[in-house]
């Protein structure tokens, strides 16, 4: 059952009594936002991390960007990277890798991270796109799609998906949190 689920239902999740603590509320009043859609916990069963909630009425919360590149690929400084945000207070850290093993580097950061962790998940498929010697326009949605889906099983729920309306020459930029799935 999912924190949003649980809410409608009335239930109090473990994560909503850890969440209504660090942030001071009532349990009952954070599970009535849950329940509007007003506040998300993105905290789901593959991953073990303090839950946070995200959304009206509560902290700011703060997200630290990590990851690798063409030039610089090194699994150890990014888990270095990852203590060095985590002990500086972060909530969430996004992986933006986009040099060397991209799938080895994120399972590295997943497995040791604490926190939330996200990715952008067009990142690897631009990044495996150019290194295969395509372009970015030899990207579809099928292969963007294919890497949302292999980036879920791996456990990340989180992501930032960029949508370009060529009709309307706008980019939207969507944060996604998929919990309990």
């Amino acid at each position: 059952m999912t924190q949003l689920e649980s809410a409608k239902a009335g239930r109090i999740t473990d994560e909503m009594l850890l969440v209504a603590e660090a942030e001071g509320l009532s349990v009952r009043d954070l599970c009535g936002q849950i329940a509007l859609g007003r506040v998300v916990i993105p905290k789901n069963k593959g991953r073990n991390f303090h839950p946070r909630g995200i959304g009206k009425g509560l902290r700011t919360k703060v997200n630290a960007n990590i990851g690798t590149s063409p030039s610089s690929c090194s699994f150890g400084k990014e888990l270095e990277k990852l203590d060095a945000a985590v002990s500086a207070g972060a909530d969430a850290v996004m992986d933006l890798s986009t040099g060397g093993d991209l799938d080895a580097v994120l399972l590295k950061v997943l497995k040791k991270a604490q926190v939330m962790t996200g990715t952008v998940p067009v990142y690897k498929a631009v990044s495996q796109m150019l290194a295969a010697g395509g372009t970015c326009a030899d990207l579809t949605g099928d292969i963007i799609f294919r890497e949302i889906e292999n980036q879920c099983s791996m456990g990340v729920k989180c992501k930032i998906i960029y949508i370009y309306d060529m009709t309307k020459q706008k980019l939207w930029i969507s944060w996604i949190c998929l919990s309990d799935i």
